[in-house]
């Protein structure tokens, strides 16, 4: 199989569409509509030209259903990348995963793409992979779920795990010692409270407690409240989005004997009500620059 140079510029203006496009993001939150743009979206599918001089990319993204707005946002920044790099080597072409992902990957591979870029939703990985793997074309998925990575599948989103391990070790640098959690019923949860307590005990900290909540309008509230009745912190993780965490932080804030310190996840990155709420004031969460996003999604509006 030859080995091929691909233009990392384009790659990483690609990979910077999994910010704008929300990556698959667990917990899921209510829809959300893509932003309208000009630029057109990769080639269609339909008679396809031979190519000699250029390196064939699938982009395998849902462009139709529930997730098309995402999936839409991703193909407009693939050509964005091509259009800003002049990455006159490739050639990127687009698959509707809405309709089968495994149909999808089938005629991308039988279409001559050599590599495959997607599907958005973990869940999809695993219906791609054995298509893939027979063709020797590698793939690097959107999805945040470590756990469909492999030898031949990577993976590109935000992964909770490396934002928490980052945000509770500047936490303790700067004093944090007893931690307590807050986290919805779930994956995500799950995956974040396990990331939490790693990252606790690597750096010399201490879990006390942690509270779970079924996602809802007054869940997250009533666990604040019994984790506030509990005491013992000085430090609080809450593993959700931002407006249910200032839901949250509205009723830790208020403390006789000092107000926790307050821990966010890369959910909160690119959340304007981060910066709104009062009660979040003083909160850390770990994420991508805003300077190189702003960037982005400056570069994205004017396309």
């Amino acid at each position: 199989m030859k080995r091929w140079t691909i233009d990392r510029r384009a790659m990483v203006t690609v990979g910077l569409a999994a910010l704008l496009g929300a990556c698959s993001v667990i917990p899921k939150g209510a829809d959300r509509a893509g932003p309208v743009v000009t630029t057109p979206t990769p080639e269609p599918t339909q008679s396809l030209p031979s190519d000699e001089t250029r390196h064939r990319i699938a982009l395998l993204v849902p462009m139709s259903g529930t997730n098309g707005a995402v999936g839409q946002s991703i193909a407009n920044a693939a050509t964005m990348a091509l259009l800003d790099t002049n990455a006159s080597n490739l050639r990127i072409t687009s698959y509707d995963t809405a309709k089968g992902p495994e149909a999808a990957a089938r005629q991308a591979i039988a279409e001559g793409n050599k590599l495959i870029l997607g599907p958005l939703l973990g869940s999809n990985i695993s219906s791609i992979t054995a298509t893939a793997r027979a063709a020797d074309v590698p793939v690097i998925s959107f999805s945040n779920d470590t756990g469909a990575a492999g030898p031949d599948v990577l993976i590109m989103g935000h992964i909770p795990e490396q934002s928490i391990m980052r945000t509770v070790q500047y936490a303790r640098s700067r004093g944090s010692q007893n931690f307590a959690i807050i986290a919805p019923d779930g994956e995500y949860g799950a995956r974040a409270e396990e990331a939490a307590r790693r990252a606790v005990a690597a750096y010399g900290g201490t879990m006390v407690w942690t509270e779970r909540y079924a996602r809802g309008n007054t869940s997250i509230v009533s666990a604040a409240e019994r984790l506030k009745a509990h005491g013992g912190y000085d430090t609080v993780l809450i593993a959700d989005g931002a407006r249910l965490a200032a839901q949250a932080a509205g009723v830790l804030k208020p403390r006789a004997g000092g107000t926790p310190q307050l821990l966010g996840t890369e959910l909160w990155s690119g959340e304007g009500s981060v910066t709104r709420a009062s009660a979040l004031r003083g909160a850390l969460f770990s994420a991508v620059s805003d300077n190189r996003y702003k960037r982005f999604v400056d570069s994205y509006e004017a396309r």
